[in-house]
């Protein structure tokens, strides 16, 4: 979640209208988070939440190498075929 706020927060400036009126509006979306993310921290949410974060993580490395490896492979044969 602050990854969240922190992303929207540097796209303030560059909103159309008053800076000061943009920072103010972040300030009061920032206040429901807040608590949300001490009620999700203190419950068993916070065990499901990290458990999904650990498994899309392992599945995207997994996406990354697969592709990596494809690449490779297309780049070998194609260099043997010009060959």
């Amino acid at each position: 979640m602050s990854l969240v706020v922190y992303g929207i927060s540097f796209g303030v400036a560059s909103l159309a209208g008053n800076i000061y009126a943009n920072m103010l509006l972040m300030a009061v979306i920032e206040l429901p988070g807040l608590p949300l993310t001490f009620w999700m921290m203190n419950s068993r949410i916070h065990t499901v939440l990290a458990f999904t974060i650990v498994i899309l993580g392992m599945v995207i490395v997994v996406v990354v190498v697969v592709a990596v490896v494809v690449v490779v492979v297309v780049v070998v044969v194609a260099a043997a075929a010009v060959v």
